[in-house]
């Protein structure tokens, strides 16, 4: 369903991977670069997702200072939003490590399709428009999931979850 997107899921140079590979030892980097995802644990699993969103970072915000006159499918670094692309959204444990809960809120903002039309819409290659969008759906239905997890474990886990708040009509006069 998605491209391929391998020049965008590892870094462009040596030198950035090694800057980006920085929080990893030389042995956690080659455990997860070696081993499947559903196998690797979580610490390492971290590790990766960390990376992975610094890498999306530093390709986001060189879109948004050098953005092109056109916009197509490539030019677009897309958030990763599978295991394979080094972040699983599912995991809520990976994702309030990696994250906080503004950050979620701030992509589920710019991820939306309508504000992400509202931002690049003008200048996306417009064979492509529709491919684009159907992307940018999709990271927003993680985001939204991703995001409803966070609030809910908050809620599970703030001191007032305990209180229990009585409806108006349950009151006896």
């Amino acid at each position: 369903r998605r491209r391929n997107q391998s020049s965008r899921s590892a870094p462009a140079s040596e030198e950035e991977d090694a800057s980006l590979a920085s929080d990893l030892s030389e042995e956690e980097e080659v455990l997860v670069l070696a081993t499947p995802d559903r196998e690797v644990g979580l610490e390492a699993r971290i590790a990766k997702a960390k990376k992975a969103w610094k890498f999306h970072l530093a390709q986001w915000n060189n879109l948004c200072t050098n953005t092109p006159e056109l916009i197509t499918y490539d030019t677009i670094p897309f958030l990763p939003v599978s295991e394979e692309d080094g972040m699983d959204w599912s995991d809520l444990s990976i994702v309030e490590a990696v994250l906080t809960v503004k950050e979620v809120n701030e992509l589920n903002m710019l991820w939306h399709p309508d504000k992400f039309t509202q931002y690049f819409g003008d200048i996306l290659h417009e064979p492509e428009r529709e491919e684009i969008m159907a992307h940018v759906t999709e990271i927003s239905s993680v985001l939204n999931i991703a995001r409803g997890k966070l609030r809910a474990s908050l809620k599970a886990n703030s001191p007032q979850s305990s209180f229990k708040a009585t409806s108006p009509s349950s009151f006896k006069r």
